[in-house]
């Protein structure tokens, strides 16, 4: 191989720095590439953000259009609707106008019997299909004693909607103290009812009936309807049966007491306290509930407020709408909650059918409607008292269950525990058997504890100290440095020995002195508990030794 030469190495070394340089130069191009890349990629970054924006400002703008433009179509359908149901049911409110201004005149005796007979006769030719308008005409010849067109214009209306004609009557009646009428068109109405679908406006009838707003039933034909709707309801199969117990006792349950304050022993102690507090936290609520149920029953129901709630009911009754209008009214509903929700459709029909859900709610059938007047807390104390009356054996069964539910789990023995201690006793008269032993168990872990302290340090540092000062003795005599350091360690091993044993005694002391404490306080809760279960077992039988306590007379 040839020699190097200086020539070689200086070519060489330009080389190196031609590398070096591109290196630094492809260095700075990479540099301004990432600078670029980054640059671009907050520009992707930004523009993407734009875009969620333009893509949201445009869902917003589209949104805003179509709520504009269903509040346009809301003025719109509004004003062809209502034109619609003037036209087809115009003179539908001019009845309901006039039967209601009828009603007021005749208790106010304002108004000429010729006036209202011309008046009626007029809207009975111009509306010849509507229920309502027979009844008005019925009503006017009450007033004017014209016996034969008041049976004609009855007869026409039954014929056309017997259900609430039947029912406008009867309350008619029971205004003017029509008593035999009444209760033959209050019988007529309920013969249309079933009793597996009740509404709440049904169920305030058959209050006013039982609460004698409608005088004296005397032919009982009314009662006969209600005995047969509950007949109905309970021969739908035992499951009836079975879901009254069911949701009685539930409701007895709301009444249960806490019997931690009265037995705090027993819970802390006592393993069995769940099911001794399951039946006495029953025991303790009876009189509770037959208060709540005296309450009820013995309410004095105020027959004028009934009168007014029922008549209120009339002019509801001839108030609402004919069912023929029905859908055009529920269309004109729903284009009024989106106008007044500015377009918002969705808004507007989750109102409509929230109403419709209440509705659906509320209409029940016998039984049920009248558990919830009395579960709910709101209902009238009268509808609540009806309801009493007629479901009183199906809450005393409810209530028969909830107490039989925890009789037999009550226990005829407890285990206490104390500090990790167990014993047993079914009437406290072991008591001082049971401290003996929770006494022996104390000891024994006492003994096991004080074993444990016993330290082997203290004998070897007295056997060292013996045996360090017999060597510095005898070394005093022949290497007497030697045996002045023996009998120092000798010294010190002997203070050690003594502070160990202080040591020991005083932790020694401590333990006997906490034992006789805890067993001081562990006879003291075997005691409290023992006299807390004896109190608990004498309010069980004296209990169980009496009749059940009937909480509906």
């Amino acid at each position: 191989m040839g020699e190097v030469t200086q020539s070689d190495i200086y070519a060489l070394e330009r080389r190196i720095d031609t590398v070096e340089r591109l290196t630094a130069e492809l260095g700075n191009i990479a540099e301004t590439i990432n600078r670029n890349l980054g640059s671009l990629n907050y520009s992707v970054g930004q523009v993407d953000s734009k875009l969620v924006r333009l893509a949201q400002d445009f869902q917003i703008m589209i949104s805003e259009q179509r709520q504009n433009a269903a509040f346009q179509q809301a003025q719109t359908e509004l004003v062809s609707i209502r034109q619609e149901i003037i036209q087809k049911f115009g003179k539908y409110d001019n009845v309901r106008e006039t039967m209601i201004g009828v009603l007021q005149a005749t208790d106010l005796a304002l108004v000429k019997k010729t006036t209202i007979a011309n008046v009626t006769e007029q809207i009975m030719i111009s509306t010849p299909n509507y229920w309502l308008a027979p009844c008005l005409v019925a009503v006017s010849a009450w007033i004017g004693n014209d016996q034969d067109l008041a049976n004609r214009a009855i007869a026409e209306a039954v014929k056309r909607d017997e259900e609430k004609t039947a029912l406008v009557m009867a309350l008619i009646c029971r205004r003017n103290n029509r008593v035999s009428t009444c209760y033959e068109w209050l019988s007529l109405y309920f013969a249309n009812q079933d009793s597996a679908n009740f509404s709440e406006g049904t169920f305030t009838y058959i209050d006013a009936y039982v609460n004698g707003v409608f005088g004296k039933d005397e032919k009982h034909i009314c009662d006969d309807y209600i005995n047969k709707w509950m007949n109905e309801i309970k021969e739908s199969g035992q499951a009836f049966e079975d879901e009254q117990t069911g949701t009685w006792k539930a409701y007895c349950e709301r009444f249960k007491r806490d019997t931690s304050q009265n037995y705090p022993e027993m819970k802390s102690n006592v393993s069995e306290y769940r099911r001794i507090d399951d039946y006495i936290g029953r025991i303790d609520s009876v009189d509770s509930i037959h208060e709540k149920f005296s309450k009820i029953i013995d309410w004095d129901v105020n027959t004028d407020v009934l009168k007014k709630k029922i008549d209120h009911q009339l002019i509801n009754l001839v108030s609402r709408f004919d069912d023929a209008e029905l859908d055009l009214r529920n269309e004109e509903r729903y284009w009024r909650k989106v106008k007044e929700y500015r377009g918002n459709e969705e808004r507007a029909r989750d109102e409509i059918e929230e109403e419709k859900r209440l509705r659906k709610e509320n209409t029940l059938n016998l039984v049920q409607q009248m558990t919830k007047v009395i579960v709910s807390e709101n209902e009238a104390p009268s509808e609540k008292k009806t309801a009493v009356a007629f479901l009183g054996n199906y809450i005393k069964k409810g209530y028969t269950a909830y107490i039989e539910e925890k009789r037999s789990g009550f226990p005829e023995e407890i285990t206490l525990n104390i500090d990790e201690w167990s014993g047993k006793s079914s009437d406290g008269s072991n008591t001082p058997q049971l401290m003996k032993d929770y006494e022996g168990f104390m000891n024994n872990r006492r003994k096991a504890e004080l074993d444990a302290t016993v330290n082997n340090n203290e004998k070897i540092q007295m056997y060292g100290a013996i045996a360090a000062g017999v060597a510095g003795l005898i070394l005093l005599f022949v290497a007497w440095p030697l045996g002045l350091a023996a009998l120092g360690a000798g010294g010190w091993l002997a203070y050690k020995m003594f502070k160990t044993k202080k040591d020991t005694d005083a932790l020694r002391t401590q333990i006997n002195q906490n034992y006789d404490a805890s067993i001081t306080a562990g006879k003291g809760r075997i005691a409290a508990t023992m006299t807390e279960w004896d109190s608990a077992r004498n309010k069980v039988r004296e209990f169980n030794e009496e009749p059940l306590k009937d909480i509906i007379a």
